[in-house]
């Protein structure tokens, strides 16, 4: 059984999947401790497929499953996630 969700506590994150449609989503980063809102990756835009796994690594990079609607479903690694999400102020 998988989370829904992914969390790392020595970097206070939730990284919670967002179904935008049935082949969109987004990944949102909401503090734990506070549950605000810090951001969302992809930035200004929507993954091609849901998100239905993430992993947030301590340096710094994302692993998400990706599964696309009668298609191939697959894994991304995204090193240096802070760079490529839309971070709120």
């Amino acid at each position: 059984m998988r989370l829904p969700y992914g969390c790392n506590p020595s970097q206070n994150l939730f990284a919670i999947t967002n179904a935008l449609s049935l082949n969109s989503s987004n990944i949102l980063f909401v503090r734990m401790d506070t549950g605000d809102s810090i951001g969302v990756f992809p930035a200004q835009a929507a993954a091609s497929g849901q998100a239905v796994s993430v992993l947030l690594l301590d340096d710094g990079t994302m692993v998400y499953l990706e599964q696309v609607l009668n298609g191939p479903s697959h894994v991304a690694i995204v090193p240096n996630w802070q760079t490529l999400a839309q971070l709120y102020q």
